[in-house]
């Protein structure tokens, strides 16, 4: 009774614990209606008489999803890990925030995502399970705006295929759905990826704004991955062919300018939190050796324990095939030395055994990228994914850590890996020349 006793309360919560015994439900409930709202909202012409019903059950499965990572961390792991933490630090900093005190943080990402629960639980102290449940219902916010990206800057007929792989891909549905860095990352990279969709097909800048959101957001949890984005935001600026709208080729160079000087900056701040001087290095060649010296850093670290493996950091061409294996699809099944890692696993090869046999498709369509900004974006960002994330030798934390770059191999597949691929969307120039709108999802 006595071990049974901690685990009801984290499930059902209890004033001491934070929450009440029908907290969790009502924290639950709450969600289910705001996202039943959003989700008929953000309906439009293309998919509104299946998206509401299709978004409802994707929440259902995000809140599936919770419940199991809650359960695998509770009953296997006996309530130690990451999610704990964050949670028993939400509970003590809400009161600082109620105090009309900002916490101190003191670094980028395990700090700030403290800060962050704490604040979420100024106006309820959840139970864990419940704090499981609301970190889940903003990563399926973050899941909303990249589906609205993808209608905003593919073609229609793609729209079905991308609504099932983002909200009921494995990957997406279990790793960030619990109290933790992968929930909040997956709604900043929400934010700033349908701010890039809206800015590559119009540039307009108004939705600057909302890219830098985003990218702020993602930076202060994980700077790298924000440096990411911002990198593939440039790549598409400079590589993909400009939208068919009055002075693009003028808009696009100052847009071009003014990314250089943002993302040179980007790679200082990165470098920097990195332990790097990139200002002080004597040469090229210093340089490179510094940001060398993180990824044998990150190798040695991530070395270690049953689901290590061999490999390290794409240094040329060559390294791409087994990096890209690595980061985007193993464990394979013969290498799971657990049940999440199982799960994983089979998902993997279903990717994997998806992606060869439309491989010539893909290596045919990839001709015709340029039309699309958006998916040349996300090859970008797919593609620095792979060489960032290349240095960790962890597949436990590469499973869990693919889930911000999922939903952009996703996309690639979709849209790349068909025998026919559509002519480039028509660009509305009345919605380009209209003043912007950063929170209406719905594409008029």
């Amino acid at each position: 009774m006595s071990d049974l006793q901690p685990f009801l309360l984290s499930v059902l919560g209890a004033p001491s614990e934070g929450g009440s015994p029908w907290g969790t439900a009502i924290v639950a409930l709450f969600f289910f209606v705001i996202v039943a709202i959003v989700g008929s909202s953000m309906a439009s012409a293309k998919d509104r008489a299946w998206l509401p019903i299709v978004i409802m059950a994707g929440f259902i499965a995000k809140l599936i999803g919770s419940t199991a990572r809650f359960l695998v961390l509770e009953l296997v792991y006996g309530g130690k890990g990451d999610a704990s933490g964050y949670h028993g630090a939400g509970l003590a900093l809400s009161e600082v925030w109620r105090s009309f005190q900002v916490p101190t943080t003191q670094r980028i990402g395990t700090d700030v995502v403290d800060a962050i629960t704490g604040l979420l639980y100024l106006p309820y102290q959840p139970s864990k399970l419940g704090g499981f449940y609301i970190f889940a219902s903003l990563a399926f916010f973050g899941q909303l705006l990249l589906y609205a990206a993808f209608r905003h800057a593919l073609p229609a007929r793609h729209l079905k295929w991308y609504a099932a792989a983002i909200f009921f891909w494995p990957t997406i549905v279990y790793w960030p759905s619990s109290i933790g860095k992968e929930s909040v990352m997956i709604l900043w990279i929400g934010v700033a990826s349908y701010g890039i969709a809206r800015l590559l097909s119009g540039y307009n800048p108004a939705w600057v704004g909302l890219i830098g959101i985003g990218l702020g957001g993602a930076g202060l949890i994980r700077l790298h991955v924000a440096l990411l984005l911002a990198g593939g935001l440039f790549f598409a600026l400079v590589a993909a062919r400009a939208p068919k709208i009055r002075a693009a080729q003028s808009k696009r160079f100052l847009f071009v300018v003014a990314g250089a000087v943002g993302l040179a900056a980007a790679i200082a701040l990165t470098a920097s939190n990195f332990g790097v001087n990139l200002a002080a290095a004597a040469s090229v060649e210093a340089a490179t050796d510094e940001v060398g010296s993180v990824f044998e850093s990150v190798e040695a670290q991530t070395n270690t324990g049953g689901s290590a493996v061999s490999g390290g950091t794409v240094s040329n061409p060559l390294d791409l095939p087994e990096a890209f294996l690595r980061v985007m699809f193993r464990p394979l099944p013969n290498e799971a030395s657990n049940l999440q890692l199982l799960a994983s696993s089979l998902e993997g090869a279903v990717l994997l055994l998806v992606t060869v046999i439309r491989l010539p498709w893909i290596l045919r369509n990839l001709a015709r990228i340029r039309q699309f900004p958006y998916l040349v974006f996300s090859l970008a960002y797919t593609g620095g994914f792979v060489i960032a994330f290349s240095s960790i030798l962890n597949l436990g934390i590469l499973a869990r850590q693919r889930s911000q770059a999922i939903p952009f191999y996703l996309a690639l597949l979709i849209v790349l890996g068909r025998r026919h691929v559509d002519q480039e969307p028509e660009i509305d120039t009345a919605e380009v020349s209209a003043p912007a709108r950063p929170m209406a999802l719905a594409h008029h």
